[in-house]
């Protein structure tokens, strides 16, 4: 009986795969570089302010919330601030609102 339940490929198959994944790996890569493709978002201090606001006046759709926080945003101190709003969650008590009203402030600081 295994010891974990990761499933991973060794050995020989390992050997005879690695020629078909290695070059669709490099291709992916290169369409990243290529075409502009990337893991985050371009936000404006603007927006970032409206979703933290839009959720500490309950205004925010069922999905905004996981939306905002799980896309990185490009700019890095923007990012920050996603990143510190993920640590909480909804709903949100007397606490949470106090810290969204901090990151709403840290926001207001960027314009």
């Amino acid at each position: 009986m295994a010891k974990n339940g990761h499933w991973h490929i060794t050995g020989w198959p390992a050997f005879l795969i690695a020629p078909i994944l290695l070059p669709v790996a490099l291709v992916v890569v290169a369409c990243v570089h290529l075409f502009g493709l990337k893991n985050t978002v371009d936000r404006t201090p603007a927006e970032v302010e409206g979703y933290l606001r839009d959720f500490l006046d309950g205004t925010g759709g069922a999905w905004d919330w996981d939306d905002f926080t799980s896309i990185g945003i490009t700019d890095p101190d923007l990012d920050y601030i996603r990143e510190e709003a993920a640590l909480l969650d909804p709903p949100f008590d007397e606490m949470d609102e106090n810290r969204l009203r901090a990151l709403i402030e840290q926001t207001q600081l960027l314009r």
